[in-house]
């Protein structure tokens, strides 16, 4: 019989409870703290009471490794994909979401069994269409990000379950922790759908040569360890797959257009250490478990809270001799959203999701000078990657990352738009640049009247 850590057992509890006064109930726990293995420890009581759960997954690879752990806690598995052609009875089914909901609508699998589903990575909205076909069974909602860009999570389940923060299974030696690393240009982005505009960001990356950079940063910090790093598009990450293979660095590349089973054999080699560096766009985000991976080369900027904690969660699982992962962030997304190691009151933001990143903002940070690692605690007397001595006044600030006309502006020069700008970069509450703007007006008022 397999066993629960605490901190899952506690969580698997709380669930259990939820469903007491709840239908439909979000969990929610850090990447790697092992939602699945609660999941299996549920599954493993409903079976008991002769209720055959069913567990939906979006990613063949997720749906693979689901099955291998509820076989191991003794159940019976069924996996569904489009190559099923029957659904027989069997303890459980861990299926992907539209296979299953096809064969539901086309009378294939009977709805009245299903009692208890559980939809793994509920942020995103490929589950949404199979949860309204059982209204009456018991619905839970996995992920480590509890937020969506594309719907509101609080219509979906009537209430959230928090498992332990991350600082929690850092500190009790469940996760690794992040060495976090950046790069002292600021990138000016345009929105476009919610996120970051592809275009602007393949500018300001051009702009700025930050290839040469990433691939600077990651000889520097991190050329021994098995690497995921993310892209902005396809000729983006043939540009880096170029760029590695250039220094003699073994690569594989993911992408949408990757079949299925080219996919499982690509993660197959990366996992097993025949390739160092495996490049995706966005394909690589969630559900993929690959403990082997020390580094995370975040090669891209988002404005999106929920992608950046899916990314950066990729690197926390633990491994033989992995004592912590580095997070390469080209992008300026730690300044943006904080590191993997910083806390979030996802609780907060189920419940107000139209908050975001406005009440998550982390406290500014700055960039040793001499590694460019990000010192998160400027009271520590050396730098945490190269042992360099602290002098806070030798740091590069965030502000420094600013537009370099803003930059070396006095405030009382700027303009309305530099001070929205100036405005945004230190955090200030809305207000304070169209307030600085009056004040500055009026000064210029004074000094005419005088002369």
């Amino acid at each position: 019989m397999m066993t629960l850590r605490d901190y899952q057992a506690e969580l698997s509890l709380a669930t259990r409870r939820a469903f007491k006064d709840y239908r439909k109930v979000c969990m929610t726990s850090p990447t790697g703290s092992g939602k699945t293995v609660i999941a299996a420890d549920i599954f493993t009581r409903a079976h008991a009471k002769q209720i055959k759960p069913v567990f939906l997954t979006d990613r063949i690879e997720i749906a693979l490794k689901t099955k291998e752990t509820f076989e191991e806690w003794g159940l019976t598995v069924q996996l569904v994909t489009s190559d099923t052609k029957v659904i027989y009875k069997s303890d459980c089914y861990v299926a992907m979401a539209e296979t299953f909901y096809r064969r539901v609508v086309a009378g294939r699998f009977p709805k009245h069994v299903v009692k208890l589903l559980f939809c793994d990575e509920c942020h995103t909205s490929v589950f949404n269409k199979s949860i309204e076909l059982f209204p009456d069974a018991y619905i839970c909602g996995l992920t480590a990000t509890p937020i969506s860009s594309s719907f509101n999570l609080k219509k979906i389940y009537n209430t959230i379950v928090v498992g332990k923060p991350t600082s929690h299974l850092v500190n009790n030696g469940y996760l690794c922790r992040s060495v976090d690393v950046g790069q002292q240009h600021y990138i000016d982005l345009k929105m476009e759908r919610g996120d970051f505009s592809t275009s602007s960001q393949r500018d300001a990356f051009t702009s700025h040569k930050l290839n040469n950079k990433a691939i600077e940063l990651w000889l520097r910090h991190a050329k021994n360890r098995s690497t995921i790093c993310y892209n902005i598009d396809l000729d983006h990450n043939l540009e880096m797959e170029a760029a590695f293979k250039k220094i003699g660095v073994s690569t594989c590349s993911i992408t949408g257009s990757t079949s299925e089973s080219v996919r499982l054999e690509t993660m197959k080699d990366y996992n097993a250490g025949k390739i160092q560096v495996l490049l995706n766009v966005g394909i690589a985000i969630k559900g993929i478990d690959s403990p082997i991976t020390s580094c995370i080369l975040a090669n891209f900027s988002t404005a999106s809270l929920s992608k950046w904690y899916q990314v950066v969660g990729r690197g926390g699982r633990l491994y033989d001799g992995k004592e912590n992962f580095i997070t390469i962030d080209v992008g300026n997304n730690i300044p943006r959203h904080g590191s993997f190691n910083d806390d979030i009151d996802w609780e907060y933001l189920f419940n107000n999701p139209e908050q975001d990143i406005k009440n998550t903002k982390p406290k500014p940070k700055k960039l040793c000078n001499v590694c460019l690692a990000y010192i998160h605690n400027i009271h520590e007397p050396f730098c945490p990657v190269c042992d360099t001595r602290i002098n806070i006044r030798n740091l590069i600030s965030v502000e420094s990352q600013m537009p370099e006309e803003v930059a070396s502006k006095s405030i009382r020069d700027m303009s309305m738009s530099e001070l929205l700008i100036f405005q945004k970069f230190k955090g200030y509450k809305n207000g304070w640049a169209y307030f600085q703007d009056q004040m500055n007006k009026r000064n210029k008022y004074r000094q005419q009247r005088l002369f």
